[in-house]
């Protein structure tokens, strides 16, 4: 019986380890201090709570808040841990994350040693932020020349641009 309960409590505190590291992964839980700031965008879309913030493809921190302003400017809050050092050269930029829109919050500093540290808590103004590129402002630009173009070119040009690109 001993035995048997020697193993039964080895067994449950595996299981117990190994779900608290599992819990640990896909709850994405950070135990780092971390530091808040926010920047303001013209254009926010896409962007939700809980989005990565990254530095050079390293997760940093997480978006913590996403609020329109009165006057159309759109304030994203997010943390990034102490160990990263924000700048009065940081810029702030929204890119693509996956192909349904999924976004993240990239932060690139321009590596000038000159450059005086942001405070925690700091707003970093629209002229160093970038929005992601808007696909259907994209698309749009082409409705002219498409509108422009009989059917058959439009299948010609689309075949070539399908053709070079999956090369």
């Amino acid at each position: 019986m001993t035995g048997a309960l020697w193993r039964l409590t080895v067994f449950t505190i595996v299981g117990a380890l190994g779900t608290f590291a599992l819990l640990m992964v896909f709850a994405e839980l950070r135990f780092q201090p971390a530091s808040s700031y926010q920047a303001e965008f013209t254009n926010a879309s896409g962007v939700q709570k809980g989005d990565f913030v990254r530095v050079a493809g390293v997760e940093v921190g997480k978006v913590k808040n996403v609020t329109v302003r009165p006057d159309n400017l759109a304030t994203v809050e997010f943390s990034a841990e102490d160990s990263v050092v924000l700048t009065e050269d940081t810029r702030v930029l929204i890119r693509w994350d996956n192909i349904i829109g999924g976004r993240f919050i990239e932060l690139l500093d321009s590596g000038s040693a000159a450059s005086a540290g942001l405070s925690p808590g700091a707003v970093i103004p629209a002229d160093r932020t970038e929005p992601a590129l808007d696909l259907d402002a994209l698309i749009g630009g082409f409705r002219p020349l498409f509108r422009a173009m009989d059917p058959e070119q439009v299948n010609t040009l689309s075949g070539q641009w399908v053709c070079c690109t999956s090369r």
